[in-house]
């Protein structure tokens, strides 16, 4: 994926909010970033960085730096793809099995 534009689109399809894709994208292309870079080069507000973060760490997309202050690192956009399909595979066959 080449596109910023794109980027957002897909991952927003494969079920992450706007922020939570532009928060993921930002630290993909700067590599190991303060929260306070990434309100800075996301445009997502600094109070809302933090927590949403904690939901980007909890699905497995980014890992926290042990440093003072933290820095964050996202997996790699293949590895993230491949997560969020998983994902969605295993919802459908949930969904599947309670409507049949």
């Amino acid at each position: 994926m080449d596109n910023s534009e794109d980027c957002l689109h897909i991952l927003c399809e494969l079920g992450l909010s706007i922020s939570q894709a532009k928060i993921y994208l930002s630290l993909v292309k700067h590599k190991d970033l303060k929260a306070q870079e990434i309100a800075s080069i996301s445009g997502v507000a600094r109070p809302y960085v933090y927590g949403i973060l904690v939901q980007l760490e909890e699905a497995g997309l980014v890992e926290k730096i042990i440093s003072k202050p933290e820095e964050f690192h996202a997996i790699t956009i293949e590895k993230c793809i491949h997560t969020l399909i998983q994902k969605r595979v295993v919802k459908t066959a949930e969904l599947q099995q309670k409507a049949l």
